[in-house]
């Protein structure tokens, strides 16, 4: 099955505003001797409408800047701008309403998926958290979103494929209507053919829903097709950012493409 090109714009000089940056983040964990440095100075930008592709190999520091961005991780040093205000100190309902624009899609569906409790509730939990309870029919229309019966609803993540429970996941962030989302090495743990329906479902939402999107991979092939520009992460830096396929400047980067001998042509939009 073959992954559509994307569908927004290229980034030039007039592109839109980013609403959704990391502006000089710096996160460490530990303290004292422990202290570790896991992002130096990251800075990176979503225009509107557009997909930003995140790649570096593991370890590098990606899924902390995904937990960054939504809120997860507080800097050390730096901003994370939403809309060009500054959001990583919120607290309370002020950084629930962030967490409600700007949703994460993680890698292992299990760990947004309570294994004791049914679809249905896990998506009216994301509807609205103070409660769990939501109309059948919002349940509905999230599942139908992602391929799936509503009667999926009244069933337990593990009575679900691998594929089937990403999408569950996908369905799971986006019942709360958000207009940003931030996908941290979703398609890693499928098969090809699974990770081709999941891209292709995936591309098709951004398009009906116009969404902003941090698409986080390791997969060069991957975020070439899905991706308006890329940013390249080593060792919590980025490196390179731009239209890395056309012409790579750090040595970091061609290192990586000449690693992918497999990459596919992209198709032309």
């Amino acid at each position: 099955m073959t992954v559509p090109p994307p569908t927004g714009p290229p980034p030039t000089e007039t592109a839109p505003a980013p609403v959704l940056a990391a502006d000089e983040v710096t996160v460490v964990f530990g303290h004292g001797r422990r202290a570790q440095t896991v992002l130096d100075n990251v800075s990176v930008a979503v225009p509107k409408g557009t997909t930003l592709g995140l790649v570096g190999e593991s370890g590098s520091g990606k899924s902390t800047l995904a937990k960054a961005m939504v809120g997860l991780v507080r800097p050390r040093s730096g901003r994370i701008l939403l809309d060009g205000r500054d959001v990583s100190g919120l607290r309370g309902s002020k950084l629930t309403e962030v967490r409600r624009r700007v949703q994460l899609i993680s890698q292992d569906p299990n760990s947004s998926l309570n294994p004791r409790m049914r679809i249905g509730r896990a998506l009216a939990e994301a509807i609205d958290p103070r409660r769990a309870r939501a109309d059948r029919a919002a349940i509905a229309r999230g599942l139908e979103m992602v391929a799936l019966d509503a009667d999926a609803a009244d069933r337990y993540p593990h009575e679900f494929s691998g594929g089937q429970r990403q999408r569950i996941a996908i369905a799971r962030a986006l019942v709360a209507e958000p207009d940003i989302v931030v996908a941290d090495e979703i398609t890693s743990a499928l098969d090809c053919s699974v990770q081709a329906e999941v891209l292709n479902l995936l591309a098709g939402l951004r398009a009906r829903l116009g969404l902003t999107m941090l698409f986080i991979s390791h997969d060069l092939a991957v975020v070439r097709h899905v991706s308006d520009a890329v940013a390249v992460m080593r060792h919590g830096v980025i490196v390179e950012q731009g239209r890395i396929y056309d012409a790579p400047a750090h040595p970091y980067t061609r290192r990586l493409l000449a690693s992918a001998p497999s990459l596919p042509a992209k198709e032309p939009s």
